[in-house]
């Protein structure tokens, strides 16, 4: 009998030993792919945030697409614009399909604060805030700011008809 147990044994051994190696390769390469969850870059933090609600007194909205810019110089609808900006980051999946409609600037007196990328597309609606020229920071947009681009866009299609 003792015969038979020491080759069953040693052969179990060995069918666990891989059973766990393909185990670990399999969770190394779950680990290498990114999770439906992975994010494009951190939300913006409430100390940046906080120094565009306080300082910002322009904004300078450039359209990459449409025949006019905007600009914003009151406190209030400055302020109401930043309310645009959700607290949760930009899915990286997200961001991999979509394209950027304006660029804006948060300007003090003149000098740049930060600026941002705003992106408005079927399943895009999100920003992209720069420092130092790079992707620093990604949020989604809040209901309000989705239905603020979207009468921008409805303003535009119809002053685009108007000139044609």
């Amino acid at each position: 009998m003792y015969k038979f147990l020491i080759p069953f044994l040693i052969t179990m051994m060995f069918v666990s030993c891989n059973s766990s190696e393909d185990q670990a390769d399999k969770q190394n390469a779950s680990d290498a792919t990114p999770s439906a969850n992975a994010i494009y870059l951190p939300s913006i933090t409430m100390a940046e945030l906080n120094i565009l609600w306080e300082y910002c007194n322009q904004v300078d909205y450039i359209y990459y697409d449409l025949p006019f810019s905007t600009n914003l110089d009151d406190q209030y609808s400055i302020q109401q614009s930043l309310r645009h900006i959700s607290e949760t980051p930009v899915p990286l999946a997200v961001k991999n399909n979509c394209k950027p409609i304006s660029r804006v600037f948060y300007k003090n007196s003149g000098e740049d604060l930060i600026e941002a990328e705003v992106y408005f597309s079927e399943g895009c609606t999100f920003f992209v805030f720069f420092k130092d020229g790079k992707p620093a920071f990604s949020n989604l947009m809040t209901e309000t700011g989705v239905k603020h681009y979207s009468d921008v866009l409805q303003k535009a299609a119809g002053l685009q008809r108007k000139l044609q």
